[in-house]
């Protein structure tokens, strides 16, 4: 039976057996697959592949053409559930290249964004990555910024990668007169 066939409920053996396959048995299947398929729940490929950490599975489907701005059900894009399961620097980036500097800003269906999911996981260099290029530091989920989120955690856990994300969170402040 074909892998890349869809079910009922437009679900592959593909879809469904990703983390039972190798890297090379998922990119030999690929090949003549739409990788913006989206199945029942709204998920792609590429999503599962990025919460499976299949890293050469999904910088193969965003060489592709994986659109990394498509959401999953719950408003998820590629960089929210990249940044949420840790996946490398690497990845990171080839996800901001392939959907434009705009996909940081993106918020879900809660309303956080990339960098509200950095500072939650304290994932230090994506935040410092995040606002180079161009995370709003203002936005709000749950009425809170990013900033207003990493105190908490910082209060809550005491880990020294907290305070980074707080002290590189908070707003530049520059006085009347200073040079920049």
């Amino acid at each position: 039976a074909d892998p890349t066939i869809a079910d009922s409920v437009r679900n592959t053996k593909l879809h469904t057996f990703l983390n039972n396959l190798t890297d090379d048995s998922i990119l030999s299947m690929i090949h003549n697959i739409d990788v913006n398929h989206r199945y029942n729940d709204g998920s792609t490929l590429f999503h599962n592949a990025i919460m499976c950490r299949r890293e050469v599975v999904v910088m193969k489907l965003l060489k592709r053409g994986a659109d990394p701005i498509i959401t999953d059900s719950t408003g998820n894009t590629a960089l929210h559930l990249a940044i949420e399961m840790g996946l490398s620097q690497d990845i990171i980036i080839y996800i901001i290249n392939a959907a434009g500097s705009t996909i940081v800003n993106i918020q879900n269906d809660e309303g956080l964004t990339a960098l509200h999911v950095a500072a939650s996981r304290t994932r230090v260099w994506e935040v410092e990555y995040l606002l180079e290029k161009g995370a709003s530091r203002t936005i709000l989920a749950y009425e809170k910024t990013a900033l207003d989120m990493a105190k908490e955690k910082w209060a809550l856990d005491n880990i020294p990668d907290d305070a980074k994300i707080v002290a590189l969170l908070q707003p530049v402040i520059v006085a009347r007169g200073a040079d920049i």
